[in-house]
């Protein structure tokens, strides 16, 4: 009997950037997961298209490593996938029982950037200079991995872009644009805008994600999934 016969195994995912959950995109267009049993069901969290006030917070513990509401620790869907380290947090402060089941298939790179005009030409320039990221995310945790090579501890500063609802690297690129803060981690698209718009790339690193799935999810489904 074909699964085209069959009642398929409906699978919540929270979905972020295309960045993030290509591979997912190309899987349910194709018909990979119907093939295996399975019905996915995207679920996106509420974007806000206006431009908020942008400001700057240095005390990670005043953010949220799940940033905006999360529909995952809202019960609203049962695997869901980000930056390395961010993931490595969020299980450390879940709520529902979110463990990592592996590490996606997408790799991402994040890069230090900062204005043409900018005095700052290598990693060692950044000592003491607080380079704008968004807390407990992947361009937090990158930008230390990538200063660490360069830098003392004591010498690695990040400060958190902060402007509401989604788009936080658009801000970042903002709050860099308009000299909120003279360098930022950001990845794609937003590195290949700054160096068509002539901005300095400082250094680049590439970096994985992970899976996070509920206690609902079990092992048969996942290994269906991936």
């Amino acid at each position: 009997m074909s699964n085209a016969t069959l009642k398929l195994k409906k699978v919540r995912n929270e979905i972020g950037g295309t960045v993030f959950s290509l591979p997912y995109y190309v899987a349910r267009d194709r018909g990979y997961f119907a093939d295996e049993g399975i019905e996915i069901e995207f679920v996106k969290r509420n974007s806000n298209n206006r431009t908020p006030e942008i400001s700057l917070i240095d005390d990670h513990r005043q953010v949220s490593s799940f940033g905006s509401h999360s529909l995952f620790e809202q019960g609203e869907s049962i695997l869901y996938r980000a930056c390395e380290w961010g993931q490595v947090r969020r299980t450390y402060d879940r709520s529902c029982g979110g463990q990592v089941v592996a590490k996606r298939a997408a790799i991402a790179s994040q890069a230090i950037v900062v204005r043409p005009d900018s005095p700052y030409n290598i990693p060692q320039d950044l000592a003491n200079v607080p380079v704008g990221v968004n807390f407990h995310h992947g361009s937090h945790y990158i930008a230390i991995q990538i200063l660490e090579g360069f830098l003392s501890k004591e010498e690695i500063e990040v400060v958190h872009i902060d402007g509401g609802g989604e788009g936080k690297r658009f801000n970042r690129f903002v709050a860099l644009r308009d000299g909120l803060v003279n360098a930022v981690a950001v990845m794609e698209p937003w590195i290949t805008v700054a160096e068509k718009l002539g901005y300095k790339i400082i250094a680049e690193a590439h970096y994985v994600g992970l899976e996070i799935g509920s206690p609902e999810l079990d092992e048969e489904t996942f290994a269906a999934i991936i």
